[in-house]
């Protein structure tokens, strides 16, 4: 054939057998690059999870060395610690937010909540760090410890209102109950969680412990809002106070409910 009458493969566009286009150069080339970035993706993940776990592995050993060289101090020296942090905790409520009518409210009815809780969360500490050389706590103790603490808020809460013509002691009109009262709770319960978090630290984790630690949460819980919340009727003070201690009992039936689920497990049932 002359060169002005090409074959048909030699036309524009038609490639010869076994020429490999730019297009389907270009795809493999696109193939080839999505399975390197794939497998990349792949090694890089891998290597992320080994990073995250040894380093969740480092923080847990550390968290056990920290706890195991905290439960090795006398008992008083840990509820020396607990004590300082909630006295820290309850100060700076003070400090940041007091209650407005402390110029109104009587000194000896503030004395009576403060020290009544104060004393009762002192023995509580001191019960709950105890030494090696005391019987370990039972369920039994623990539940009676849960119980004089609300007790103890049940009946502050329902003790006469001291300062009934201050202005500052009814809560906001037309606040639902549930609303000031929850701000309240809530504001007790985070009051509380560093207290909780120090006698976890420096507890020994004997049985039923952390039932008493959440009892002293809720009087630290308390004493903060004591020295904050100015409103003084029953209603708030027992669904925005003294709930605190019955979130304890919550708590401890919770943990009861699964340390029961937990032995069923074991035994196959």
């Amino acid at each position: 054939m002359s060169e002005d009458n090409p074959m048909p493969h030699q036309k524009r566009g038609m490639p010869h057998e076994g020429e490999v286009t730019p297009d389907g150069e270009l795809r493999s080339m696109l193939e080839r690059q999505r399975s390197e970035d794939q497998q990349q993706l792949a090694e890089d993940a891998q290597w992320a999870n080994e990073v995250f776990s040894d380093l969740q592995q480092q923080a847990q050993t550390q968290e056990h060395a920290l706890t195991n060289a905290l439960s090795t101090w006398p008992s008083w020296a840990r509820t020396a610690i607990v004590l300082l942090t909630s006295m820290t905790t309850i100060a700076i409520v003070l400090m940041m937010a007091p209650r407005r009518d402390l110029h109104v409210y009587p000194p000896a009815r503030m004395a009576l909540a403060l020290t009544s809780m104060s004393m009762l969360g002192l023995w509580l500490a001191g019960d709950a760090l105890r030494s090696w050389h005391r019987p370990a706590l039972t369920a039994t103790g623990a539940r009676i410890r849960i119980a004089v603490a609300l007790g103890l808020l049940v009946l502050l809460s329902l003790l006469p209102v001291p300062v009934e013509l201050s202005p500052y002691t009814n809560a906001p009109r037309g606040v639902p109950l549930l609303v000031h009262a929850s701000s309240c709770f809530f504001f007790g319960l985070l009051v509380g969680v560093p207290t909780f978090a120090m006698c976890y630290l420096v507890g020994r984790k004997a049985p039923f412990t952390t039932w008493v630690a959440a009892a002293i949460a809720s009087l630290v819980g308390n004493l903060a809002l004591q020295v904050h919340c100015p409103i003084t009727e029953h209603s708030h003070l027992l669904a925005g106070h003294a709930s605190l201690g019955i979130a304890t009992l919550g708590y401890a039936a919770a943990l009861l409910l699964m340390s029961s689920k937990n032995s069923l497990n074991r035994h196959g049932l």
